[in-house]
């Protein structure tokens, strides 16, 4: 059974404060904070981080018996710590009083809360464009409800500083520190969901740790022509000015902005906020400082092909170099969420990054309010978003040793009241969705071996030193 603690970055920085202070008087510490020490990785050896990645379950299923629900969840149970993004909101109507939901709001009821501790989960991921489907006042409730529950989750909070500050679990190897953050995805999550510090008079607000990225697109110059005819027809594109910041290289069009490049078809091309990237790294060098083991987790839904829609499986181009900075920062690990389908897995400085592990819960069907149509959301429900897995990492010596991919299967065939709820998946589709994910990492130079229906990847060779 685990035995954890949860803390607070505020809790913590009491504790290392004065863990400081006795270490100075008894001994000479060093006089500047040091890289090369405070970012090593110390858990004990044997450490297991076992990470899914989305959850949508409006109602709550720990108890159901069934044999290969419960075996999906196993690998969750084992492990010393698990990790999940929660994808919606959990709502008590009897003391709500913020909006309606915005768009195709995902909504649960609160005792999934404590649902998911009894499933396994120690920290739950809470910055997504989902966790604003309510407002402020669900953000807000959802989190009061988690916490009544005794569920530490991280990535949103009352403001600025809460929403970006790391979380801790204490394990009996070592303390593990949690950043989360959600990237702005265009129009499905609004900017002002994003948590911002105060101006000057004008306070801050609430919302969630928000990564902005600006879309553009990215077309072979044979378009020019169309591209400015467009703009001839159409010279606001709908707004009060035209645009006047052309050049040779790049042309606004209907208000987005196109860029002439050496490519063969028309892709998405992404920069990210260099203030929210900055955030990003103040966390987990924060996060490091304070605890044993770090992991990121970050929702996101760019990706790079405009004929693919939310079942590409290639990550925006922003997000490797991005990810990269993370690790070398010292993050011990990336989860990637949001993302509908699985990504491919990298392992960068002997550190796990998993792009896309897909959705461990799936249930969308039943997670509307209301009694809706009697269909299944078969607009948005390619059986490939079914397939998903659950990672889980080994370390050593502060090193990653091997990682198990656990399979699991969304029950696509279900009736609708099932349907989207983990699996052990037939040995067929386990075989099937190991395969893919070894072609997705295959281009990261990750080889992913299939042993019993479990994919496994081991490090050979003891990993380069990470910094310093």
């Amino acid at each position: 059974m685990k035995k954890k603690l949860l803390y607070s970055g505020a809790a913590i920085a009491v504790v290392t404060a004065s863990t400081l202070m006795l270490t100075a008087s008894q001994s000479q510490a060093p006089a500047a904070y040091d890289p090369a020490i405070e970012t090593q990785t110390t858990i004990a050896d044997g450490f297991t981080f076992a990470s899914v990645g989305d959850i949508t379950m409006p109602y709550p299923m720990a108890q159901w018996a069934d044999a290969s629900f419960q075996s999906a969840l196993k690998p969750v149970q084992a492990a010393d710590v698990a990790y999940a993004n929660l994808e919606g909101s959990m709502i008590d109507w009897d003391d709500f009083k913020g909006p309606s939901a915005v768009g195709a709001g995902r909504y649960a009821v609160p005792e999934t809360a404590p649902d998911l501790k009894a499933m396994g989960f120690d920290m739950i991921g809470h910055a997504n464009n989902h966790a604003y489907d309510f407002g402020t006042e669900g953000m807000l409730m959802t989190n009061e409800i988690m916490e009544r529950a005794g569920v530490p989750y991280v990535g949103s909070g009352k403001n600025y500083g809460a929403a970006w500050a790391p979380r801790f679990v204490m394990t009996p190897k070592g303390r593990v520190g949690f950043v989360a953050t959600t990237t702005e995805m265009w129009a499905q999550l609004p900017t002002l969901a994003g948590a911002r510090p105060e101006n000057g008079e004008a306070p801050g607000r609430p919302g969630v740790a928000q990564v902005r990225v600006e879309q553009r697109f990215l077309v072979p110059r044979s378009l020019s022509g169309l591209l400015e005819g467009m703009k001839k027809a159409f010279p606001t594109g709908g707004g009060l000015y035209a645009a006047r910041n052309d050049t040779a290289d790049k042309i606004t069009v209907m208000q987005r902005e196109f860029v002439y490049g050496d490519v063969k078809e028309p892709e998405y091309t992404y920069e990210a906020n260099k203030q929210d990237v900055a955030a990003a790294i103040r966390s987990v060098r924060e996060a490091k400082l304070k605890s044993d083991f770090v992991s990121f987790g970050m929702h996101t839904h760019e990706h790079r092909y405009p004929t693919k829609p939310d079942t590409d499986d290639t990550s925006g181009d922003f997000l490797q170099p991005f990810v990269h900075s993370l690790i070398d920062a010292g993050a011990d690990q990336y989860v990637g969420t949001g993302v509908h389908v699985l990504k491919g897995i990298e392992i960068y400085k002997g550190r796990p990054i998993f792009y896309g592990l897909g959705e461990f819960f799936r249930m969308q069907d039943t997670s509307r309010i209301g009694q809706g149509p009697p269909v299944r959301s078969d607009t948005n429900s390619d059986p490939i978003k079914y397939e998903a897995v659950v990672a889980v990492s080994r370390f050593q010596g502060g090193q990653l040793a091997e990682i198990k991919l656990y399979p699991t299967w969304g029950a696509e065939e279900a009736r609708i009241a099932l349907r989207g709820a983990p699996h052990a998946p037939s040995p067929a589709q386990a075989q099937k969705t190991l395969k893919r994910l070894q072609e997705l990492s295959a281009p990261y130079g990750t080889k992913i071996d299939i042993v019993n229906n479990v994919g496994v990847i081991t490090l050979q060779q003891p990993a380069p030193a990470r910094r310093g």
